[in-house]
């Protein structure tokens, strides 16, 4: 995306100035061409491996590149317990276009599931969605027997937070 923009700023420069300094028109469309040129040069021989998706397919099919794409790695995940005496708090947040929310569930050491929630609320940053959903647990945790909590969090800005290794910043500072 970089690239076809700075090919469009530089096409339509290029154009300004061979109007203003030689005197030289050129219709729209072979401004255009010559940026889709720019573009499809300079793609072409900067790209190697590119990411596997249908718009990326598209765009590189459009303007006539060819590059080899990459597949998603599937990564495997596993739910690892806690000791005996521990619940784990696995909680998550989520940022959209339209909607903010987040979601989260406290397990025993046999997986049973002791409290679950989801909640959806005003638009703010996924940080903040993130650290909400670890609030919400640890407060629901408050009306369980058990006191040892151990939290888990896909967010490591997150767990640097509550762990006070770094200072949360604008509407997160705001959770704490």
């Amino acid at each position: 995306m970089k690239a076809f923009i700075y090919a469009t700023v530089n096409g339509i420069w290029t154009e300004r100035n061979s109007r203003r300094f030689d005197h030289i028109q050129t219709q729209a469309q072979e401004v255009t061409l010559n940026i889709i040129r720019t573009t499809r040069l300079y793609l072409q021989t900067k790209l190697k491996e590119v990411a596997d998706t249908a718009q990326t397919r598209e765009f590189l099919h459009r303007i006539g590149v060819t590059a080899r794409m990459k597949g998603k790695v599937l990564t495997n995940c596993i739910w690892m317990k806690p000791d005996e005496d521990v619940l784990k708090l696995n909680s998550d947040g989520s940022v959209t276009n339209d909607n903010t929310g987040f979601g989260g569930m406290l397990r025993d050491s046999n997986g049973e599931v002791k409290l679950a929630y989801t909640r959806s609320n005003g638009s703010h940053s996924v940080l903040f969605q993130e650290l909400q959903g670890i609030k919400y647990g640890l407060i629901g945790s408050l009306h369980l027997s058990n006191n040892k909590i151990m939290v888990a969090s896909d967010s490591l800005n997150a767990i640097q937070i509550l762990n006070q290794k770094v200072q949360p910043l604008g509407t997160a500072s705001t959770l704490l």
